[in-house]
Order: C-alpha cells, then sequence, then structure tokens
C-alpha cells in the first residue's frame, strides 16, 4: 500500500487559519473519499506556512492511525523552487517509504504542486525525469493526488479543473 498523496493547502484568510467554508468541505472530501484503513501508517510533512501546517493537522486527524506530522522548511513557499529542493523532499520521502511507512502525505503549495509528483514518482521509479507538468494550473486549495505505486495509478481528488499535458 505504498502511496504519496500530494495535498495543495486550505484557502485561507489574512490571518493564515483556513476560510470555515473550505475547512467543512475539506473534512467532507476527506471523509467520502479517503478511508483510514487505506492510507496504513502515515507521514505527513509540511510546508512550515501556518496555512499549510493547520490543513497538514486537519488532515492526520481524519486518518487518525499512526500518523506523524513533520515540517519540512524544504516545502516553504518560492516562486521556482529549485531541483535541490525536490531532491530535498525526495530523500526525505525514500527515507520513509523504506522505514516501511505506508503513505507518505505532503502538504504544501502551488509552486510545489507544478513539480512535485512527477520528480518523486520518477526519482522512485528510476526513470528520467520529465521536463514539464504543470500540476498546479489544476489543484484547486485542499485538492490532492494520491499516487498508488502498487498499480501504478494517479487519482485527483477533488473539484478539478482541466488537466494539463505533460511532457
Amino acid at each position: 500500500m505504498r502511496k504519496i498523496i500530494i495535498i495543495r493547502h486550505l484557502k485561507c484568510g489574512p490571518d493564515g487559519f483556513e476560510l470555515p467554508e473550505a475547512l467543512k468541505d475539506f473534512q467532507e472530501l476527506l471523509s467520502s473519499v479517503l478511508k483510514p484503513e487505506s492510507i496504513g501508517e502515515c507521514i505527513v510533512l509540511s510546508s512550515p506556512a501556518l496555512r499549510a501546517t493547520r490543513t497538514a493537522g486537519h488532515f492526520a486527524k481524519h486518518i487518525g492511525n499512526e500518523t506523524f506530522v513533520m515540517s519540512a522548511k524544504c516545502l516553504d513557499q518560492k516562486e521556482n523552487p529549485e531541483t535541490s529542493d525536490l531532491e530535498e523532499i525526495f530523500c526525505l520521502v525514500e527515507q520513509n517509504i523504506r522505514d516501511n511507512i505506508d503513505t507518505v502525505a505532503i502538504v504544501t503549495h502551488r509552486e510545489y504542486t507544478d513539480r512535485l509528483l512527477d520528480y518523486l514518482t520518477d526519482r522512485l521509479e528510476g526513470k528520467e525525469l520529465r521536463k514539464n507538468c504543470n500540476l498546479g494550473n489544476y489543484l484547486s486549495h485542499g485538492q490532492m493526488i494520491v499516487y498508488n505505486f502498487e498499480n501504478d495509478t494517479e487519482t485527483t481528488i477533488g473539484p478539478r479543473k482541466e488537466q494539463p499535458v505533460c511532457d
């Protein structure tokens, strides 16, 4: 049951706290499509930004079983994440997957969702890195992508805009 879940943080107000309707929608989404038993033992890596750590906390509370939340500075919001940032995230994910963690969830910003899933899955599977896949153009606040290594499937959970073309 090896999975990576990438979550874009919830939509927040100017104070950094999630909007009540965003939290309600996120909780309903989790309850309807993401069952704790399908996640197993989980670690959640989060940007240190308040909106991301709060989203990570809500996700961990929903999962409830053996979930550990860790703030990762390399996930902090940047206009253009460097390959070294993605590599640091990859090392954290790879280490935890080797430690028999079933699922690694990553709560981050739009700038990281642009390239993160492709980078992680390509590196973990030993493939050549894809040059361009702009996921952030269709990931909304509170939306998730779940990648399952067992059957090589990628599922977007939540309202979805048109999917981009990846090189």
